[in-house]
């Protein structure tokens, strides 16, 4: 979990820096870290992406937490720890048993969080020398929790992710279809 608490906090690093503020390394990444807190014990997930009849999985840990306002879900590759399947969502609370919530792109250079019913979703693997990246840009397909006491199910189901053309390499410059399951623990 400690990993991927890391792995989410250097993702809200990278994000959190706005051009007209003038903050240095250090602050950012206490700010990070005082407003970082895991809500949620670990799980398991399996997230499969498939681009171009190619299959990328991401299965093993899965976890929640709250930085910088968010509610961040992710499930983390339990062989390549930089294989990371990710939703965020505007705001600390948890989603809504049985809601299906529409899926956006996370535009970080505007204040504020946006709609409650929305949710950013991406899928990273970063190699030796190259990364794979699909993110939630013009995203179709559902995303739906269901809960029993503390335990939380999210089903995916056929969530198409646009390509991130700057990284990927030639044959992965399409879409990719998520579909999956995961199931974490509210503390």
């Amino acid at each position: 979990m400690k990993n991927l608490i890391t792995i989410l906090a250097g993702v809200f690093l990278m994000v959190s820096c706005k051009k007209e503020e003038t903050k240095d390394v250090n602050d950012v990444i206490n700010e990070v870290k005082e407003t970082t807190e895991v809500v949620a014990k670990e799980g398991s997930g399996k997230v499969i992406l498939t681009c171009n009849n190619k299959e990328f999985v991401a299965e093993g840990v899965c976890g929640a937490l709250v930085s910088m306002g968010e509610l961040a879900i992710a499930v983390k590759d339990k062989t390549n720890p930089a294989k990371v399947f990710t939703m965020t969502f505007n705001g600390e609370g948890f989603p809504e048993d049985g809601k299906v919530y529409k899926i956006e792109s996370k535009d970080y250079s505007k204040e504020g969080n946006g709609s409650a019913d929305e949710v950013s979703v991406s899928f990273t693997e970063v190699l030796s020398k190259k990364m794979n990246s699909w993110g939630s840009d013009n995203a179709k397909g559902t995303i739906q929790f269901a809960y029993n006491g503390n335990e939380v199910k999210c089903i995916l189901k056929n969530i198409v992710l646009t390509s991130a053309e700057m990284y990927n390499a030639d044959d992965l410059k399409s879409d990719g279809t998520v579909s999956g399951e995961l199931t974490f623990f509210k503390n």
